[in-house]
């Protein structure tokens, strides 16, 4: 038996590891972005809390959208409280 393990780059990256959100803010914004050239990738948003459970007081839009290979998106999340 044989295996090889060729490099791994990741298709998608985030523009922040983490987002704060301001009190009074209404929504904050942050960027997604398919580095793969050759490759579509479906990406679906939501927020969680520190305990990983989703958070309701919050909407990502778009929730869901196919990404095309180099492109970039902006994921809004607005306070729904």
């Amino acid at each position: 038996a044989m295996m090889v393990a060729g490099r791994a780059e990741a298709g998608v990256a985030l523009g922040a590891t983490r987002v704060i959100y301001p009190a009074g803010q209404k929504q904050v914004q942050l960027a997604v972005t398919n580095n793969d050239e050759n490759s579509t990738y479906l990406i679906q948003s939501w927020v969680e809390n520190a305990d990983g459970v989703k958070d309701g007081r919050f909407i990502v839009t778009p929730p869901l959208f196919a990404m095309k290979g180099k492109k970039e998106n902006t994921l809004r999340i607005l306070d729904a409280t």
